[in-house]
């Protein structure tokens, strides 16, 4: 039994008021202290206002901000270096039809991820708030915008012969045809604090988007019939009661003074709430003004959106398997950081009062207290009285040497806790294993822990958020962007793109792993891959591996971000002419194997098939040909084996 608006609208209230009450209680306080230490402000506020700091050291070390900074460099290198850095397969393995419109389904979504989806500033902002809060969540969906105009056509009769006159016809304008992410605030969105912790969008009984609107925006969008007027709605209707309510994490954040912007009431924001309710097993999706006007009919989510499931992503680094909320970057160094300010504060204190010593000076004995608090080298001191007693100074012990004993064991546990060591940062440091073994294996142990994170980031948020950009473009995607893509890539639109491969369902993989974290490692693993493919290519005179795609894969690392530029038709078909011509082998797809594989290591004559190749012994040389078949000297090597 369905429920009313009233109904739906009491439901999501009370949700949003329970999931509120949790976060002031457990979160909000953890996340301010979060949000302090990423911008370098003290917890104690006292040490900005209190007149007793006023001549104390009050400098905040950016030691936690730098380790996260370095880590989403790493990450931002991992999965940016290379544009292609997912990679779709069908299901349906082992049919040609299926891998060309994977092919093609890839492309168009490669496309979209570069100039519609904004991929990379939502995913870095998802970043920082794995980092920051603990968790990070973005949001898709698909614009689709059309006008119509009216146009004069000659009107034709029924042979097709114009009739002199002119018929007004209305015609279609499609103003926007393209998908949209979105990164959402962590407090921007609520869902069951007890929902399953791996998937916690789908398994909250109800999820609420808070999203603030300008004005004028939802002026707009009433008035065209997006969005069903709210009641006793006019021209001038007043939607200062359903104005922004920022939480106290956001006034923290945006200060109400200085927001002076907002006097024009057109210009003010106001809260709609995007809903979706499990009802009796059923996702319903509707939009609301606050708790008061649904401006959108309940729909079932499962037709409105072509993504299995709820059109969010929320991703996370340390997982916790008790609670949604898993726990942050910045959590795990805060007590470590404090410690860090208050020794370094310290040490600048204990030198300062060591090199400028207190004086300690006799009541009325006439000493010019001007010519002692603003000395200068040769300036006199004018007093009555200054014998021993009269001015002395105060003995200060200078602590520098176990400061700096302490500051190293804080860094030391900093670097055990974060993961982030001289060994990827490049630093050097006393002390250090400088010999190229020690500093590969103390490299490698030291990208241990960012290659961990990224494993959390592929199977929280890089795999579902690329999985549903997959599955709206393969749905929603228009013709026209189909074909022009299919066209850069040589496929037949028209025979691959059928209703099957419309409703098929890819596997998306990721490419980033325990190699993807060091570019030159990376580049040089590449480098060797190619050189040994080319070895087994020539030895069994067909291309066993895929030394094209490898190509593709290495220039990026080196670069240059348009293979393409590289590796065109045209060398293709000249690096064919040399090395494919004898074994009818397709040289970009290995799979394609002839009939029989030549042997390059029989001696007994050019062009005789054999079915393993030989070692020596009786009709073989034991020696690896130099040139193969339709090999070229000059780049296929030779050599003992």
């Amino acid at each position: 039994m369905g429920l009313t608006n009233k109904e739906y609208l009491k439901r999501v209230r009370t949700f949003k008021d329970s999931c509120e009450k949790y976060l002031d209680t457990n979160q909000i306080t953890q996340w301010k202290k979060n949000d302090n230490m990423y911008r370098m402000i003290h917890e104690n506020k006292a040490i900005e206002t209190d007149a007793r700091y006023k001549h104390r050291s009050k400098l905040y070390i950016p030691k936690a901000r730098n380790a996260m900074i370095r880590k989403l460099a790493a990450y931002v290198a991992t999965y940016f270096s290379n544009p292609d850095v997912v990679n779709l397969q069908p299901r349906l393995k082992g049919n040609a039809e299926m891998e060309q419109a994977a092919k093609l389904l890839f492309s168009a979504v490669n496309y979209r991820l570069k100039y519609s989806y904004k991929f990379f500033l939502n995913a870095v902002f998802a970043w920082f708030d794995m980092m920051k809060y603990g968790r990070g969540i973005v949001t898709m969906g698909w614009d689709y915008i059309e006008d119509t105009k009216k146009v004069k056509e000659p009107e034709l009769d029924d042979m097709g012969t114009p009739t002199g006159e002119d018929v007004t016809l209305e015609e279609v304008i499609v103003l926007k045809d393209e998908p949209n992410m979105r990164h959402v605030p962590l407090t921007h969105l609520f869902v069951a604090p007890n929902a399953n912790p791996i998937d916690p969008i789908n398994t909250s009984p109800i999820l609420i988007e808070k999203m603030p609107v300008f004005v004028y925006d939802a002026k707009q969008r009433i008035e065209s019939g997006e969005w069903k007027k709210p009641e006793d709605y006019e021209k001038d209707f007043d939607f200062s009661p359903y104005g922004w309510s920022p939480t106290e994490f956001d006034e923290e954040i945006y200060p109400e003074e200085t927001i002076d912007f907002d006097k024009n009431p057109e210009w003010q924001q106001i809260e709609v709430w995007r809903c979706f309710v499990n009802l009796d097993g059923k996702d319903m999706f509707f939009l609301s003004l606050t708790d008061q006007h649904m401006l959108t009919d309940p729909e079932d989510a499962e037709e409105k959106f072509p993504c299995r499931g709820r059109p969010y992503v929320m991703g996370g680094i340390i997982p916790d398997p008790q609670t949604v909320y898993w726990p942050s970057f910045l959590e795990t160094v805060d007590g470590l950081q404090r410690e860090l300010n208050a020794i370094r504060n310290q040490r600048r204190d204990n030198v300062t009062l060591a090199l400028n010593k207190k004086i300690l000076v006799r009541a009325n004995c006439g000493i010019d207290l001007g010519s002692l608090l603003y000395s200068r080298p040769g300036a006199p001191i004018v007093g009555n009285d200054i014998g021993e007693m009269a001015v002395r100074e105060l003995v200060y012990t200078d602590v520098t040497s176990s400061s700096y004993k302490e500051q190293q064991m804080n860094e030391q546990a900093f670097e055990e806790t974060t993961g982030i060591t001289p060994y990827n940062m490049g630093a050097q440091r006393p002390g250090m294993n400088q010999t190229a073994t020690g500093t590969s294996v103390l490299t490698e142990s030291a990208n241990t822990g960012i290659v961990m994170d990224m494993s959390f980031i592929n199977e929280t948020f890089m795999i579902p958020v690329l999985e549903m950009a997959t599955q709206f473009v393969q749905a929603y995607e228009n013709e026209a962007t189909l074909r022009h893509v299919a066209d850069q890539e040589g496929i037949d639109f028209d025979t691959i793109w059928t209703r099957d491969a419309i409703e098929a369902k890819y596997d998306v993989e990721v490419q980033a792993g325990v190699g993807s974290t060091n570019r030159e490692m990376k580049f040089r693993n590449l480098g060797m891959l190619i050189d040994r493919a080319m070895a087994l290519n020539t030895q069994y005179g067909a291309p066993v591996m895929n030394i094209i795609e490898m190509v593709k894969d290495a220039l990026p690392l080196s670069g240059h971000m348009n293979p393409d530029k590289y590796i065109n038709q045209q060398v293709i078909d000249a690096i064919m002419a040399k090395f494919g011509q004898v074994t009818q082998t397709s040289l970009q797809n290995p799979a394609l194997m002839p009939p029989n594989l030549m042997n390059p290591a029989n001696s007994g004559g050019a062009g005789i098939p054999s079915v393993m190749p030989a070692q020596g012994g009786p009709g073989g040389s034991g020696q690896e040909s130099g040139q193969g078949f339709g090999g070229d000297s000059q780049i296929y090597r030779s050599g003992s084996r």
